[in-house]
């Protein structure tokens, strides 16, 4: 199982850096036809997954091929953010033709669920974690709310029938498939891992690591769009976002490395959780 699960994260990895080539970031072969401010968007996207999100894909395949058990965990983690990425990618232009990166994409998105399946069997098999559940279950429970939070203008001028941000109403399902993906699924899982660590769920032990770890990548990719906009001059650009996103990436990066370090570290063993 552990061979499959490094085979298939490197072909995923490297298929998620190929992708970001071929993109806005670097070539800009592919057309999207977004509008400006998603067009900036998807280069900072593309950035953070050619320079940090596919090497880290490949040093959790070196890790799970040396049967350290934080090579499927980020594996897990990073896979989730493929699949999330690709989404947008797949839905969002809206193709009104045979788009020819389809196929690819579509393909990078099997790799990653797959990935992710065979990740998660190697993971849920360990033993549950009980240690620091208050705070893990109120970092899940956190995450979500933030996210809600965001999405809360939208909701309530649903009922009203609000039109969409400006900066989306020329690529609605764009939008449209982050808040599905954000609401519809993000939300839920971290609420359900939330329950299932103070309940010491067996499987609630990678879930909330991978969760943060892919969190955090997200966090970092956000930020990266929201620069990308600023550096680009586009009309939708915000400074306060860059702020917000930068000190949100700050704690996430620290917290996903201390959650990480205080699992797997050297006091690990001793401490027997």
């Amino acid at each position: 199982m552990n061979r499959w699960l490094v085979a298939l994260t490197i072909a995923m990895s490297a298929m998620l850096a190929i992708n970001s080539v071929l993109g806005p970031f670097v070539f800009d072969v592919v057309a999207y036809g977004f509008p400006e401010s998603v067009a900036n968007q998807g280069i900072g996207l593309d950035a953070v997954s050619l320079l940090l999100v596919a090497p880290l894909g490949l040093l959790s395949a070196w890790a799970t091929s040396k049967r350290w058990s934080l090579g499927p965990l980020v594996a897990l983690a990073v896979a989730a953010y493929t699949a999330y990425m690709l989404v947008q990618y797949l839905v969002g232009p809206n193709y009104t033709y045979a788009a020819r990166i389809y196929p690819f994409q579509l393909v990078t998105f099997v790799a990653s669920l797959a990935t992710a399946t065979l990740a998660w069997q190697v993971l849920s098999a360990g033993p549950p974690w009980t240690h620091r559940r208050r705070l893990t279950a109120g970092v899940m429970f956190g995450v979500a709310a933030f996210v809600v939070l965001r999405y809360l203008p939208t909701l309530i001028g649903a009922a009203g029938e609000d039109p969409l941000p400006e900066e989306y109403t020329t690529a609605p399902a764009f939008f449209w498939t982050i808040v599905l993906m954000d609401l519809g699924i993000f939300v839920p899982a971290a609420i359900a891992t939330g329950v299932g660590v103070l309940r010491q769920a067996r499987w609630a032990a990678a879930a909330a690591l991978s969760i943060t770890v892919w969190f955090t990548l997200v966090t970092v990719a956000v930020w990266a769009m929201a620069l990308t906009m600023v550096v680009n001059d586009d009309p939708y650009a915000s400074d306060g976002q860059v702020v917000l996103f930068l000190a949100l990436s700050v704690v996430t990066v620290g917290y996903a490395g201390w959650a990480l370090r205080d699992t797997f570290g050297p006091r690990h063993s001793r401490r027997g959780a």
